[in-house]
């Protein structure tokens, strides 16, 4: 079953907190986070880290310390030794993270709506999503761009192979909430779905299920770390 959890950081992750989920985390994320020069972007990192190793480990009835993950040769991360089991994906973006998990191939992706140069990102797009983004009146054309831009990276992150597979090679073609993913001229067995979880932001989903969870779960992160 393809359950998608999000949490918003709604306040400054507290130094001990931090410290906390700092020395809890493996020594690979550790180093990772230690490699951030913001420390907003450190402390995204860390909850998204234990935000997926929550829901995996109340999935499949483990302690979430027993939860560890190792990357394959694109960068995907899965768990050690239990590959099969489960599959996940995290993105972060401003005050929210997101995670989505399943028996299957899945990737989620988050961007905050932010003032772009669109005809510099345009070289991503196919043939067929430029026209369409660009036929878009001036005004809606920049939340166009990024629910076309979240379901493409999406679907790079459920493939797994990531920008092996150039931007430009595929085409999303928009169909409400749901949209369909075209390779080569053919139909990709990858399902694609937007959620609205804020208005600032542009969720997508890329799955091999035919159906989604109606809504986001909401996490809550003292509830998560017990605080308070």
């Amino acid at each position: 079953m393809l359950q998608i959890f999000a949490l918003h950081m709604k306040e400054r992750l507290s130094r001990t907190a931090f410290h906390r989920l700092l020395t809890e985390s493996s020594i690979e994320r550790q180093t990772k986070v230690q490699r951030f020069l913001k420390y907003e972007d450190a402390a995204r990192s860390l909850v998204g880290d234990r935000l997926a190793r929550e829901v995996i480990a109340n999935r499949i009835g483990q302690s979430v310390n027993d939860i560890r993950f190792e990357v394959d040769p694109y960068g995907k991360p899965h768990l050690v030794d239990r590959k099969e089991l489960i599959c996940f994906n995290v993105s972060h973006s401003g005050d929210w993270i997101v995670c989505a998990i399943d028996v299957l191939p899945v990737g989620i992706d988050l961007e905050r709506i932010k003032p772009i140069d669109i005809q510099i990102a345009l070289p991503y797009f196919s043939k067929q999503e430029r026209a369409e983004l660009m036929s878009n009146p001036l005004e809606q054309r920049l939340a166009h761009f990024y629910e076309l831009w979240t379901m493409k990276e999406s679907f790079i992150k459920a493939d797994g192979r990531g920008l092996s597979i150039p931007l430009h090679s595929f085409t999303v073609r928009k169909n409400g909430s749901s949209s369909q993913l075209i390779m080569e001229d053919k139909l990709s067995d990858f399902q694609l779905k937007q959620y609205v979880i804020d208005a600032a932001y542009k969720l997508a989903v890329c799955s091999k299920r035919g159906y989604f969870p109606k809504q986001v779960m909401m996490v809550e992160l003292n509830s998560m770390l017990q605080i308070g």
